[in-house]
């Protein structure tokens, strides 16, 4: 019951089982695309830059206005059984939730709408459309949520009106939260936190009275003989998995310590659940930071890239980190293990350097599919001079002949001018987070320079 005299009336859903389809027979494909969240924060962020509104929508039954390709038949849903033919089947011409190809269908039919008004769907990011007028306005699709950004609020209106008159829509104004994220416009800036999301999990897991600390994790043996093997891994592997959504969202300050958490998910210690019960605890005394995008003058695209040597000591492998930034904030970021072992500092930051490469010409793809790249050469920042010089100069020498060939193709973009690769003092370097745990100073100090800050 609502406030007042009114009522909820009652709802119900017809849902197809979808388990019992075979493939190959009732359907053949089922991925559907959806916008990355890098992709989505890169928008965000030219929408700071350039002044644009987002605005966001909501299909209502977004799946039963698919198409159907394969030819299916279900039983007549008990209550609507024909008195007249109660043993004849119902063939199903619109998809139904529960089939394994309704997000595709579904796909399918809002794509053919926006093409046909003239929107291009980029090849670097099939969940986002882009209409090239003047302005040029853009949509960004994650299955039946939407929003849509443009200089012109007649532009934006002109894609609700569209959209509306193809669908059942809800028209939910500027965007204030999206996938998770609360999103806050101002003429200056748009900024991204997840203050709700982090409250919602804090409670879950009963520690939303927790006293707050100020360091992401103070472990330093993450293995050791002494370690008391979980019973029920099911808490531990719940924490890392709400973690995990954070630091890939917009918390990049807890990406290395989740990232390292996430490889003990087949055997967790004791060790380990206190580890990601300090995580939490850190996130309770920064519940309210997040992602600041300001406008600026130029779209200028900047990365940094780090690796922290042998640092992974039950099999001395290295960490690759690295971060993006576009208007004074971060789009893309990443902490990895390296596959192989580096025999040097120089070389386990070339193999850095190259996970960063393929990164940032993704990224500078994306940003030419939008139109926003103009002539400026992204900039990745390193504070290794000599892997360096390794990526500028294409010399041999002893200690380096052997490394992979495949890591050398930073070498050509470099001479095809496509990126630059600069020097960035350690202690400026923004991806030093992501390779290795940080004193509260240095961290703060980073946390600063990237615009990640209370909001």
């Amino acid at each position: 019951m609502k406030p007042s005299t009114s009522t909820f009336p009652h709802k119900a859903r017809l849902v197809a089982q979808g388990f019992s389809q075979i493939h190959g027979i009732d359907y053949n494909e089922t991925f559907s695309p959806v916008i990355r969240y890098d992709s989505l924060r890169l928008l965000l962020a030219l929408a700071a830059s350039h002044s644009l509104s987002v605005y966001q929508m909501d299909v209502t039954t977004a799946f039963l206005n698919g198409n159907l390709v394969e030819e299916l038949y279900m039983r007549q849903p008990p209550g609507f059984i024909s008195t007249d033919h109660p043993q004849r089947v119902c063939r199903l011409h619109k998809s139904l939730y529960g089939l394994k190809q309704a997000p595709l269908c579904w796909n399918h039919t809002i794509d053919q709408v926006l093409v046909q008004a003239n929107f291009t769907r980029i090849k670097s990011d099939y969940g986002i459309y882009v209409s090239h007028s003047s302005p040029p306005t853009y949509v960004a699709l994650y299955v039946d949520d939407l929003l849509i950004l443009s200089k012109s609020l007649t532009q934006i209106k002109s894609v609700q009106s569209l959209l509306s008159s193809k669908f059942q829509m809800k028209d939910l104004g500027p965007v204030t939260t999206f996938l998770g994220l609360n999103i806050r416009q101002t003429p200056q800036s748009i900024t991204l936190s997840l203050s709700s999301y982090l409250t919602s999990i804090l409670q879950d897991f009963g520690l939303d009275t927790c006293n707050p600390v100020t360091r992401v994790s103070t472990t330093t043996a993450w293995i050791s003989d002494h370690d008391v093997p979980l019973t029920d891994p099911t808490l531990f592997r719940s924490m890392v998995e709400k973690l995990l959504f954070a630091a890939n969202t917009a918390r990049p300050d807890i990406t290395f310590t989740v990232a390292k958490l996430s490889r003990y998910l087949k055997q967790p210690s004791q060790n380990h659940l206190t580890i990601a019960k300090h995580v939490l605890r850190y996130l309770k005394g920064t519940i309210d930071d997040g992602i600041t995008y300001t406008r600026t003058s130029s779209v200028e695209l900047k990365g940094f890239c780090d690796a922290d040597w042998g640092g992974i000591l039950e099999d001395r492998t290295s960490t690759t980190g690295y971060i993006f930034m576009l208007a004074n904030g971060p789009i893309s970021w990443k902490s990895k293990k390296q596959n192989s072992i580096a025999t040097s500092t120089t070389e386990a930051e070339y193999m850095a350097m190259s996970d960063a490469v393929k990164e940032l010409l993704w990224l500078k793809q994306l940003m030419k599919e939008l139109s926003v790249l103009g002539s400026y050469v992204p900039i990745l920042f390193g504070d290794n001079t000599s892997s360096i010089s390794l990526a500028k100069h294409p010399t041999q020498h002893q200690r380096t002949k052997h490394i992979d060939i495949r890591y050398h193709f930073i070498r050509d973009h470099i001479l095809k001018g496509d990126l630059q690769i600069e020097y960035v003092d350690s202690q400026s370097n923004i991806a030093d987070l992501l390779t290795k745990q940080l004193v509260r100073e240095k961290l703060n100090s980073l946390k600063k320079k990237m615009h990640l800050a209370k909001i």
